[in-house]
């Protein structure tokens, strides 16, 4: 339902050089560009029950990187936060398994712009199960065409 893949260690024995650029390998220091991640930080330390942000920018421009930090950010707050990527092909027992969760429940999800079922289904499951005690956060990241008006790389609020 959630994953987040550790950061990848040296062990020795040779690591394929694409394993290195995966947002969740770690093998280079993350630079908060701009405090977007201090932003997110402040938007899940929001007083809403759910709240929703999206994140857009051109492939390769660093948002799965973001939301892995943020990921990160929580997890080393403790066991309060339930923080990670939605798999895909996730079905509605899932999506109730995470509503039940207790604690504060972050949910990202990568390429959002070609999953608005899933996205729809997701909020409406969890949209009942945020409380401000127990909120939930839903950060969609999305891909912005070639096209795209300069500045729409930015953090949307």
């Amino acid at each position: 339902m959630l994953t987040l893949n550790p950061p990848v260690k040296p062990t020795g024995h040779p690591i394929e050089p694409s394993r290195l650029l995966a947002p969740t390998s770690g093998a280079f220091p993350f630079v908060d560009r701009g405090g977007l991640l201090r932003q997110l930080v402040d938007w899940v330390d929001g007083a809403d029950g759910l709240s929703v942000q999206i994140v857009g920018g051109a492939g390769g421009s660093g948002k799965s990187r973001l939301a892995v930090e943020l990921c990160r950010e929580l997890a080393g707050r403790g066991s309060f936060w339930s923080a990670g990527f939605l798999g895909s092909g996730v079905v509605d027992k899932s999506i109730q398994a995470l509503a039940a969760t207790a604690g504060g429940r972050l949910v990202v999800v990568d390429y959002a712009e070609t999953r608005a079922l899933e996205v729809a289904e997701l909020i409406e499951q969890l949209a009942l199960s945020g409380t401000g005690a127990e909120p939930v956060r839903v950060l969609l990241l999305v891909r912005n065409s070639a096209s795209a008006p300069p500045g729409a790389d930015d953090t949307e609020q």
